[in-house]
């Protein structure tokens, strides 16, 4: 027997924090991801991404790799220092980034492979969270 009343559930929603020197490519990550269903924090450094970082309850994060200041592989380290758990995207127009970095993260993206392939990639990553080895499932 129904009772008439609604129940109220309550849905998560994934905060995803992107980092990226670039402006334009961060706006359009960012509105890619809203669309998508995501909260999003940007930061356009990795001093400012690590102190969002520290401050909100973050799913996961997509970091672009080069950046002036505090490179995403500093940045990365930082992150998995203090909260291994969370799942690293680097993000890069390069393919040749350095080993130890490209192990920091759970998957790289290239910059030119769009907003579908970002989506998917992750949604993998989410899914899988910290319980694969690192080292980027691209």
């Amino acid at each position: 027997m129904c009772s008439g009343r609604q129940v109220s559930r309550t849905v998560s929603v994934p905060t995803i924090l992107c980092i990226d020197d670039e402006a334009l490519g961060l706006e359009i990550r960012k509105a890619v991801l809203e669309r998508a269903g995501y909260q999003v924090l940007t930061a356009v450094d990795g001093p400012t991404g690590l102190t969002l970082f520290r401050g909100h309850t973050v799913d996961g994060v997509v970091l672009d790799y080069y950046m002036p200041e505090m490179d995403g592989g500093v940045v990365a380290e930082a992150m998995r220092r203090e909260r291994p758990d969370v799942p690293i995207m680097l993000l890069s127009a390069y393919i040749n980034l350095p080993v130890e970095v490209v192990r920091l993260a759970d998957v790289t993206l290239l910059k030119g492979e769009g907003p579908l392939e970002l989506l998917a990639k992750l949604g993998w990553m989410l899914k899988a969270g910290r319980t694969h080895s690192p080292g980027g499932a691209a």
